[in-house]
């Protein structure tokens, strides 16, 4: 069992998170849009940095939830896009168990996960995150 998922992981690298509604200032965004099966998350810091996730919840043949989680990261600046690529890469090996995997290309780093924990706990976990990184963006503590 992983004690943190590429999310909670994002929301430390980038200090961006989701939010369970739309909101915005200056430039910074987020919102969480929500169907049956699915969480996409969508976060941008204007000209600097964005990253969109969608988890998808799914049933294995014995019954056990679990969801993949589909990251798409950019950085203006190409080098913290290669230096979050090397870090994403390292995380990704440390999972012996094949779960998560990672690419990049240019500004672009691309992580697929396979976890366990539901859409609900996701989507909570997004809540309490937003205010966080909303706080952080109006303090002027995200810096890239």
């Amino acid at each position: 069992m992983k004690k943190k998922s590429a999310l909670a992981l994002l929301a430390l690298t980038f200090g961006l998170v989701a939010c369970e509604t739309t909101e915005s200032t200056g430039n910074f965004s987020c919102s969480v849009s929500r169907t049956s099966s699915t969480v996409k998350v969508e976060e941008r810091l204007s000209g600097t940095a964005s990253y969109i996730s969608t988890v998808t919840a799914h049933v294995d043949d014995y019954g056990y939830d679990y969801v993949t989680i589909e990251t798409e990261m950019w950085y203006a600046n190409s080098t913290i896009a290669n230096e979050e690529c090397i870090d994403w890469k390292d995380e990704a090996r440390g999972w012996l168990d094949g779960s998560m995997s990672v690419s990049c290309s240019g500004n672009y780093i691309y992580i697929s996960e396979y976890d366990e924990g539901s859409l609900n706990d996701h989507e909570d976990n997004f809540d309490r995150l937003c205010e966080d990184g909303y706080r952080r963006y109006e303090n002027g503590e995200m810096d890239f």
